[in-house]
């Protein structure tokens, strides 16, 4: 059975607390129309209608000069005072208090015998104060037009003095007595909301929630409610509000996304799963999963704050860079050093006698672009033209690689599916355009701007001890050319060096363009696309004829 209860502010405060967006009741809308409406402010009315502010009295009398009320005749100044005294209180029920103190309640004293009931049970005397503070008494008119009040807003507070109420507060709005649903129905939805397989997710250590777990991605609120109404019955077809809110309050989150998986995180779940709890005989091997995942998600941790910390030490002589490049149209690890190359050469000239510039790189551990021998290379060749001093890549442990440009990369995203891509130039005017606040900078990379590192390879021969997929941090110093320092985690101290014997002329190595014209288009491709030619704007047909 339903039952009722009353709710507290503190309460209310912590009705949402389970969304990440919390309750500032002064930041609403209503509460800062409410608020202009009680200092005489203009505002906007429930149905989007502005209403004008309170006028100030007139310096004419409001009432007929033959009113006899000596009070219809104070200054001015002194009526203007009152009215901005009245406003100036900022509350209703403030305002309620003083008009009511203006106000006298008269009982008849001899009615008149009819058959007609009166609705007229009193009659009210008006008062302002003059100067020295005595009330004087004033016609209505001249109490509506000083105050600068509605004759319904006086009708409420004459109804409230002559009904002998003493609490003259507004009430409108702070009723908490509600109804309170079975506590039991409580209890049933949390069972059910707990009797679904959940995971935790790799990345919610270091989000700073270890309790954060998350149900399979194709559930859906609206879905585990239906079963909950199948188990039920049809008698909880209203519960649906409720059963929202205890799912809010629970720290769960409904699916990983594909992108959010660590192979070793997913295997040591699975093999967690398949033991037994209450088998003691298992406990051994429990422990020693927890402790390998523990120390999984430490070392993935240390990288994050390795990422922070260096990115607060950024400056001109400091520079911190984060790169997640693609392999995407045979852009291999040759083209993607050849991005970071041209970045760096175009952003920062030669080093002066005595000046020092770090470059520090974060990226993931994909082989195929950033974690090579050639890249390693190409950050030789970087120090030897002495645009750097010393290049640190540090890596960021497989499948908890989240770097910061991955937010750029969100809201590429998302200006993609609202952008139409037809030509190089729309794709350019769809980054240029992805963020107002901070716009992208574009830099096209021409078939020139690729050359062939091949050379700096063999000028510079991979030392047989170095493995380099197997370290999370590389580091190259101009004082010493021939060596190669690294850390397998970053919280180690200690370097282990390789050293490689730089070819005499590694600076002076001539670089040929990587391949002497661009990348054909398959045939069948080719034909795929020149049958669309019909369909494409008038305007960038020039750039689909041109396909080769």
């Amino acid at each position: 059975m339903s039952e009722q209860f009353r709710i507290t502010v503190n309460e209310l405060c912590h009705i949402n607390d389970g969304k990440k967006r919390k309750i500032n009741f002064d930041d609403w809308q209503n509460k800062k129309n409410k608020m202009s409406k009680d200092r005489g402010e203009e505002y906007v009315g429930g149905r989007g209608i502005v209403k004008q502010a309170k006028i100030p009295p007139p310096q004419v009398q409001a009432c007929p000069p033959r009113c006899s009320k000596p009070g219809c005749r104070l200054p001015f100044p002194r009526r203007q005072q009152i009215f901005q005294e009245f406003w100036g209180t900022g509350s209703y029920n403030r305002q309620t208090d003083i008009l009511a103190g203006m106000i006298d309640v008269i009982n008849v004293n001899q009615r008149t015998t009819t058959h007609a009931q009166s609705r007229r049970q009193h009659s009210y005397a008006y008062y302002l104060s003059n100067d020295q503070g005595l009330k004087v008494p004033v016609c209505v008119s001249t109490f509506l037009s000083t105050f600068g009040i509605t004759p319904d807003r006086l009708r409420t507070v004459k109804e409230k003095l002559a009904s002998g109420t003493v609490d003259l507060a507004d009430k409108r709005g702070t009723n908490t007595l509600h109804e309170r649903v079975d506590p039991t129905h409580t209890d049933r939805i949390l069972a059910h909301i707990n009797s679904f397989p959940r995971k935790l997710s790799h990345y919610s250590r270091e989000a700073g929630n270890p309790l954060r777990e998350y149900l399979d991605p194709t559930l859906t609120v609206s879905k585990m409610f239906t079963l909950f109404r199948i188990q039920e019955g049809e008698h909880v077809n209203r519960l649906e509000w409720l059963y929202r809110q205890v799912f809010r309050e629970q720290p769960l989150k409904i699916g990983i996304p594909r992108s959010d998986t660590c192979d070793l995180c997913d295997k040591l779940f699975i093999q967690l799963s398949g033991i037994d709890v209450n088998d003691p005989a298992q406990n051994a091997r429990r422990r020693e999963i927890e402790m390998k995942s523990q120390a999984h998600h430490l070392q993935a941790e240390t990288s994050y704050e390795e990422l922070q910390l260096d990115n607060s030490l950024a400056n001109e002589d400091y520079v911190v860079i984060a790169v997640d490049l693609q392999a995407e149209g045979s852009r291999g690890a040759c083209e993607i050093a050849n991005c970071i190359k041209k970045y760096c050469t175009e952003n920062f000239p030669p080093l002066n006698q005595g000046q020092v510039r770090h470059l520090i790189v974060f990226s993931d551990r994909c082989g195929g672009q950033n974690n090579n021998f050639e890249t390693l290379c190409m950050y030789r060749w970087l120090i030897s033209k002495q645009i750097f001093s010393s290049v640190n890549q540090k890596f960021l442990v497989s499948g908890h690689s989240f770097l910061p440009c991955d937010r750029q990369f969100a809201i590429l995203e998302n200006a993609r599916k609202k952008t139409t891509l037809i030509e190089f130039s729309d794709i350019e005017n769809m980054i240029r355009n992805a963020c107002h606040v901070r716009p992208f900078l574009i830099q096209r990379m021409e078939l020139k701007d690729f050359l062939n590192l091949q050379p700096l390879v063999q000028a510079c021969p991979l030392p047989r001890t170095l493995k380099v997929s197997q370290v999370l941090s590389i580091r190259m110093v101009n004082q010493a050319p021939n060596v190669i320092e690294v850390k397998s985690d970053h919280d180690s101290v200690a370097w282990t060096q390789h050293h490689s014997v730089l070819h005499n002329n590694f600076a002076n190595i001539h670089l040929r363009p990587l391949r002497p014209h661009k990348i054909p288009i398959p045939p069948a491709l080719l034909a795929d696309l020149k049958n669309t030619y019909e369909f494409i704007p008038i305007e960038s047909r020039n750039f689909w004829r041109f396909l080769e």
